[in-house]
């Protein structure tokens, strides 16, 4: 009960902030027009200032190649499987790229962190392990996460147009380069790496240029909120019906066949530590991020959809965690 009550408490606050969104714009305090133009701040800025800051405040100093090297080889290997398994399922729908985005983003800053960092007593050498790596998986696994959601919803677009393989491969490269998110990540990247193989000050920004630095984390803190919010605005309960089945098998592939394919990996054919297994837990556990529905919105992909997964996928995940907890626990791995 403890553990349900700790996994509701920590996803509560995202559903309330998508149902004032969706409150507001009922008695039309929102109107279509702001939601549009929020959605394209979100996405502009927002969204890619808290990416560099996630991934400039990260350490390498503990970097443990064979774990980090699973993250990514375990999270390329569901990208092409799930996006070969929803071409099959759903071709012809228009919606393959905006469910594979959505499944490949996980909501690691707001959710998956505060349950990893909450596993483990505060001041314990566990607890203090468990945050420092948190922050190093952070510099690989959003990069990696978001990069392959640029890259569904831009290939998605390219088999629309029915393009050939070099355009689609071009065109693809192009909307990467150009990504805001990307580059946000690859600045935050700059710094985090230059630390460590430059001999860049550490923490160079907050130390030099504090008012820059602490105007940065205001701009990160505005991301998610705001997102939520315009996810609510944008939610129709009829629109749940008409995309039942996408959302149906988005979820499933999300919150429950990513987190089972992972950890039975990582129990089979590794010994990860207590610490590691709880920060894979808060990037392949938590629920479709927030992030997912502007990228979708503004890269040509289904936003209606790419909002009801956020909204479905966030309902689900205090039960789905619950379960996964409990049996982790119960098998001595957290």
């Amino acid at each position: 009960m403890g553990s349900l009550l700790y996994a509701i408490n920590v996803v509560l606050p995202l559903v309330l902030l998508v149902a004032l969104g969706y409150f507001l714009k009922r008695i039309k305090l929102l109107n279509d027009e702001f939601v549009k133009v929020a959605n394209k701040l979100v996405f502009y800025v927002a969204i890619p200032v808290l990416l560099f800051k996630s991934v400039y405040d990260a350490d390498f100093s503990s970097l443990d190649g064979t774990y980090i090297l699973y993250i990514i080889l375990v999270s390329l290997a569901l990208f092409i499987l799930v996006f070969i398994a929803f071409s099959l399922i759903y071709r012809k729908s228009g919606k393959v790229g905006t469910l594979v985005n959505a499944f490949i983003r996980a909501n690691y800053t707001l959710i998956g962190i505060p349950l990893v960092v909450m596993m483990f007593d505060s001041g314990t050498e566990l607890y203090k392990t468990t945050v420092g790596l948190v922050s190093i998986v952070a510099a690989f696994a959003l990069p990696l996460f978001n990069s392959l959601g640029v890259i569904a919803l831009a290939i998605a677009e390219g088999a629309e147009k029915k393009q050939s393989l070099g355009v689609a491969l071009k065109n693809t490269l192009i909307k990467l380069i150009k990504n805001p998110l990307i580059i946000g990540l690859l600045i935050g990247l700059f710094f985090s790496v230059g630390r460590l193989v430059l001999g860049i000050e550490v923490h160079f920004i907050e130390v030099k240029i504090p008012f820059l630095y602490r105007t940065i984390s205001y701009i990160s803190q505005l991301a998610s909120p705001l997102a939520l919010i315009m996810v609510g605005a944008k939610f129709t309960f009829a629109k749940s019906k008409s995309l039942g089945k996408y959302i149906i098998g988005g979820v499933i592939a999300r919150n429950i066949l990513m987190p089972l394919v992972v950890f039975g990996l990582a129990l089979l054919c590794f010994d990860f530590t207590n610490c590691e297994m709880a920060v894979l837990f808060a990037a392949f556990a938590s629920p479709t991020a927030v992030s997912s529905v502007p990228v979708a919105e503004q890269m040509g992909g289904d936003g209606e959809l790419a909002g009801q997964l956020t909204v479905y996928s966030t309902l689900v995940s205090p039960f789905i965690i619950v379960i996964l907890i409990t049996i982790l626990k119960s098998l001595a791995i957290l």
